[in-house]
This record gives C-alpha cells, sequence and structure tokens, in this order.
C-alpha cells in the first residue's frame, strides 16, 4: 500500500510515475475544488491545477523536502487563482468564495455514528459563513495548521482561531441539542 511519504521519496528519488499518479489522485479533487471556490469557472481552474502539477512533476527532486503537500498545493492554488483573478483585474474576497463548493468528507466507517447525526453536523457545516466554512475545512478537512492557513489565506492566525472558534462553538450547539433529544 502506498502512502504519501513513500510516493513523495518515489518522484523525488526515481520519477516514478505511479507514486506521482497516486499524488495526482489523492489531491487534485481538493485542490480543483479549492481553486473553483475562488474564481468559480471550470476550465481556468482545471488548468490551474494541471499547472500546479506539471510545475511539480518539474521540480520533482525537491518533493520529499515539501512537510506538508496539501499545504503546499493549496498554497500553489490560492497563488494561481489570484494570479488569474488579477489578469481579469479582480481579487480574491474570501467572504465572496463560494463555499457551495467546498466538500466535507464525513464518513460513517471513520466516524461510526448515524446518518442522521452526519446529517445534522453536515447541514450546521453548510451553514457556517463562507470564510468560517473555508477556514474549518481547511483545519479539520485538510488537516493544516492555523498558522498554514493563516499564510494560505493571507490572514492573521488570531483570525484563524476566532473562525475556529465560531465554528465550534456552532457545531457544539448542534451536538448539544442532539445530546438534549436523546435524553
Amino acid at each position: 500500500m502506498m502512502t504519501e511519504e513513500h510516493c513523495k521519496q518515489r518522484v523525488a528519488s526515481f520519477a516514478d510515475e505511479a507514486a506521482f499518479e497516486w499524488l495526482y489522485n489523492h489531491h487534485a479533487l481538493p485542490v480543483f475544488h479549492f481553486v473553483y471556490s475562488i474564481i468559480r469557472d471550470k476550465p481556468p481552474a482545471e488548468e490551474i491545477v494541471n499547472d500546479i502539477f506539471v510545475k511539480l512533476w518539474q521540480q520533482r527532486e525537491t518533493l520529499a523536502g515539501i512537510r506538508h503537500l496539501r499545504a503546499y498545493l493549496l498554497r500553489s492554488a490560492r497563488n494561481g487563482a489570484s494570479n488569474y483573478l488579477r489578469s481579469l483585474h479582480q481579487f480574491i474576497d474570501l467572504d465572496q468564495i463560494s463555499a457551495a463548493h467546498i466538500r466535507f468528507e464525513l464518513s460513517p466507517e471513520r466516524l461510526s455514528i448515524s446518518k442522521e447525526f452526519i446529517g445534522m453536523i453536515t447541514r450546521s457545516i453548510d451553514q457556517l459563513p463562507p470564510k468560517c466554512k473555508l477556514i474549518f475545512k481547511l483545519v479539520k478537512e485538510d488537516g493544516l495548521r492555523y498558522r498554514e492557513v493563516a499564510e494560505l489565506l493571507d490572514i492573521s492566525v488570531k483570525t484563524v482561531e476566532t473562525q475556529m472558534t465560531i465554528a465550534l462553538r456552532r457545531l457544539s450547539e448542534v451536538l448539544e441539542h442532539i445530546r438534549s433529544q436523546q435524553s
């Protein structure tokens, strides 16, 4: 079974195309959703993602030195989206990012909880303000650290902390409601 670290090593050391394909299959869709949530135009979003992976392949010798690949890819995606928008004389506004395209992967196998419970949590996440939802996704789903999210979105770590507090408070309220119904 391949792991991300194993694949990074294989690509960097041996130009292993199968390992690179594993990395692409594992990361391309979340990176695409991130770019698409910013620019809301499928063909340029696909092009940006493809450019990111082409550049990654071209600079594959440095791949093993990238500690957190998802953060690196998302930062590249943000830069690509920003460059694209700048070419249209627009800019990234976190409050305008289309949160509808940000996907959360709540798996019943991993969580071993009821479909109803998952539905309530998903609905509560969907109701978060766009910036809050984006930050929550980057931290909880993509596993980024607060500092990485702050750098990626060009905001302060304090803003990330505040938005996570809001998100977690809302989820806590949902959980309290569920507990009170079960009692």
